[in-house]
This record gives C-alpha cells, structure tokens and sequence, in this order.
C-alpha cells in the first residue's frame, strides 16, 4: 500500500463513518430501540 491508498483511506474515512452510523441510526428506529437511537446520537 503506497502513500496514496493511505491518504484516500484516512481522508474517507468519515464518510464511511457517516453511513454506518446512518444506518445504525435506521436500524434503531426501525427496530423501536431507544439504546440505539441515543447511541447513535450522541456519537
């Protein structure tokens, strides 16, 4: 892995962060769970 794929991962790496936690987000209120629903928001 070069300086380049390294710099792409550290760079996407919130996006990535964001979907995952936008799904969590989705299952929580799918699911009716309130843990879920305040973990996601307040991370």
């Amino acid at each position: 892995m070069n300086l380049i794929h390294i710099h792409l991962l550290i760079t996407h790496l919130p996006i990535f962060g964001s979907i995952l936690g936008g799904l969590v987000l989705a299952h929580g209120l799918w699911t009716k769970s309130n843990q879920t629903k305040i973990a996601t928001y307040k991370s």
